[in-house]
């Protein structure tokens, strides 16, 4: 075998490969965080626009980040949420547009309109 490869996270060091669960929304549909644990993973995947959008950043942060609100104790991954916006607008115009340098959403399809650049997606990840 060759020599194991690790991936260092505030979480701890993981050994790579690893697979990471889906647990978009903050929870693991299929089964619960023990049952990551058990199964002996290391982290899971979470959508930062999904998380965003509902229960939103700012009840998020005050619970103390993405650890807090789930209780997750694992390393978590985010990933922008920018294919979700993409394939929304792409479906219907309403939800807004996009640009080159950002795109312009809007969530109810109404007046409410957030703005998601490079910049502010790795600052809500």
């Amino acid at each position: 075998g060759g020599n194991m490869k690790y991936l260092d996270t505030a979480a701890g060091s993981l050994p790579l490969p690893a697979f990471f669960p889906d647990a978009t929304y903050g929870a693991i549909r299929a089964g619960t965080f023990e049952d990551v644990y058990r199964a002996e993973l290391y982290g899971c995947e979470m959508n930062s626009y999904h998380l965003m959008n509902k229960p939103g950043a700012k009840l998020i942060k005050s619970l103390g980040g993405l650890h807090g609100f789930t209780g997750y104790k694992g390393a978590i991954l985010t990933d922008s949420g920018g294919f979700q916006l993409y394939s929304l607008i792409r479906e219907n115009a309403e939800y807004g547009e996009i640009r080159d340098k950002e795109i312009i959403f809007r969530p109810d399809r109404g007046k409410e309109k957030i703005t998601f650049t490079p910049e502010k997606c790795i600052q809500v990840q």
